[in-house]
């Protein structure tokens, strides 16, 4: 349920997760009302390694919204043999095997976002909105 300031926070922990261990992490929360007095506010996050690649809008009245980003695993592992308490462990594993496919799950975009580039603005909405 929404409480005031609680995204911010949650956006706060996963970031900070994320860039001290490297990670994906995919934040789904439900949004609109539950008929009663609670009001879920959403914001659906995708963070990898403490970047912010995608986020979905809080206090939306559309029925569903879905939140995408093009990630490269690989990224992630690279990270992790980065970060010196790991890399012995990291430096180990095996890499994760590529398929290559003759189709695409999305259709091409002008708008579409360079892979793991973090957002231009994180949307956080203040008590007035």
């Amino acid at each position: 349920h929404h409480t005031q300031g609680k995204l911010g926070r949650r956006l706060e922990l996963i970031r900070e997760t994320t860039r001290k261990n490297g990670g994906l992490y995919l934040y789904a929360n439900e949004q609109g009302c539950d008929g009663g007095r609670l009001y879920f506010d959403g914001a659906a996050i995708i963070v990898m390694n403490g970047t912010v690649v995608a986020q979905g809008t809080q206090f939306s009245m559309k029925e569903v919204e879905v939140v995408t980003a093009q990630v490269d695993l690989n990224d992630v592992g690279n990270y992790r043999t980065a970060i010196a308490s790991r890399g012995v462990q990291a430096a180990k594993s095996i890499e994760i095997p590529r398929v290559d496919v003759d189709f695409y799950m999305v259709e091409d975009s002008e708008d579409e976002v360079a892979l793991t580039k973090e957002s231009n603005h994180i949307a956080l909405m203040s008590p007035e909105e």
